[in-house]
């Protein structure tokens, strides 16, 4: 009986050692795939940069709900673009010293009757070229 009862804790004892070893291992993966996915999103302009600004897509005009079903089992291919994200970054890059033009590549945009508000500013012309 003494001879089971030391098995038995023995056993029940690496059974907790192991639990906890693999819950701390699974936290720490879970800790290091959060700051993976978290990083930076900011990016740097270099001088003299140009803008590509690719249509390829269905131009909406606001941002489409995530269907998260559809997401998951691959239904969605289609690339949407909402237009007051397009006009915010035009908006932002005619204000940046360090862009110094615009190349619109509309391979295949899909944009419907969709008509932007005249609140986008004239892109400025000193010293900058936009293509497309």
């Amino acid at each position: 009986m003494k001879n089971f009862l030391n098995s038995f804790l023995g056993s029940l004892a690496a059974l907790w050692v192991s639990v906890a070893i693999a819950g701390f291992l699974g936290i720490l993966m879970l800790v290091v795939a959060v700051a993976g996915a978290a990083g930076s999103d900011t990016i740097e302009v270099r001088d003299d940069s140009v803008l590509l600004l690719d249509l390829n897509g269905t131009v909406t005009d606001r941002q489409q709900p995530i269907d998260i079903m559809s997401r998951l089992t691959g239904q969605i291919d289609q690339k949407f673009l909402p237009l007051n994200q397009i006009l915010a970054s035009l908006r932002h890059a005619s204000d940046d010293d360090k862009i110094k033009g615009l190349f619109i590549k509309a391979d295949g945009a899909a944009m419907g009757l969709l008509r932007p508000k005249p609140s986008l500013r004239p892109w400025p012309t000193s010293n900058r070229r936009a293509n497309g």
